[in-house]
């Protein structure tokens, strides 16, 4: 490699060692960033190499912190968590041991959380609808048909049903 080469190279991965320090990058985004950079494929595992080896890149590392926040802040299940992991190109097997280590009861605690801080939402609406709401929203958060039935059930059965009571005069 010629003197040029090595600084073509060295450019690149400070450019992408800058990108990490906004924001992590899985093995594939580093890849992704140094061909971008006109650098080839080689070249382009060597950057990865180097920063792996320095411990800025690990996909595991990565994949966990990014289904924390998934988790605690966006209220992700497991389905949408495993869509927003395979987004940032981690490995199908990390992601695959990542989500099977969840444990069911958590899972359904989360989501019983999440359907609890909707239900007032839904309180005034009829049983079913409340129903097809808060199944709904957890649902579209990736949380898998058994876990909504069980947690909107809870979580209306604690607030009473839908709050909506008929009375005869």
């Amino acid at each position: 490699m010629t003197l040029v080469a090595d600084d073509v190279l060295a450019t690149v991965r400070d450019r992408i060692v800058a990108r990490l320090r906004r924001r992590g990058l899985s093995e594939a985004e580093v890849l992704r960033a140094a061909l971008d950079e006109g650098l080839d494929a080689h070249q382009a595992n060597d950057v990865l190499e180097q920063l792996r080896s320095w411990g800025y890149v690990d996909d595991a590392s990565l994949a966990e912190q990014l289904l924390v926040k998934a988790q605690s802040r966006k209220g992700q299940g497991r389905e949408a968590a495993r869509r927003t992991l395979g987004e940032r190109l981690i490995r199908a097997d990390i992601v695959d041991q990542l989500l099977a280590d969840i444990d069911d009861a958590d899972e359904l605690e989360r989501a019983v959380q999440l359907a609890r801080r909707r239900a007032p939402q839904v309180a005034s609406l009829g049983t079913e609808v409340a129903h097809r709401r808060l199944s709904g929203f957890l649902a579209r958060r990736g949380y898998s048909g058994v876990i909504v039935r069980q947690a909107v059930d809870r979580a209306l059965a604690e607030s009473g049903g839908s709050g909506v009571r008929f009375t005869t005069t």
